[in-house]
């Protein structure tokens, strides 16, 4: 499968960029991530670029791939960070921030913890 991903052509600059964002931390994530990092002209950052990405008019990537952890977007609502034993046993001392996160995105596919983006033409 590896294989057939690293023939895949890249995506045509008129039609770029697209942002890949994988969520979470379990099998399905992480095999979206290993699959996807194989894939040409991808930049791996990290979610804290992505408003910056969205503003540029030039691209350092046709496609741009992003690992969104629960501690980027999960905070405790005193204003201290995400542990996850404490998020487990207390989910309500919790609020997402998800939503602020990728809520400028256009959404075009969300399977599971993958969601596949793509920006706007400025």
């Amino acid at each position: 499968m590896i294989e057939a991903v690293r023939t895949v052509q890249p995506i045509p600059s008129p039609l770029t960029p697209y942002i890949v964002a994988v969520t979470g931390r379990g099998n399905v994530g992480r095999g979206a991530l290993d699959v996807l990092k194989e894939l040409p002209g991808l930049q791996e950052v990290p979610a804290s670029a992505l408003p910056d990405i969205i503003a540029r008019k030039e691209h350092t990537a046709n496609v741009y791939l992003v690992h969104v952890k629960p501690e980027d977007y999960i905070f405790r609502k005193d204003g201290g960070g995400y542990e996850r034993e404490a998020y487990y046993a207390t989910p309500d001392a919790y609020v997402s921030r998800f939503h602020e996160l990728v809520s400028f995105f256009p959404v075009l596919e969300q399977l599971s913890s993958l969601i596949l983006v793509r920006s706007l033409p400025t």
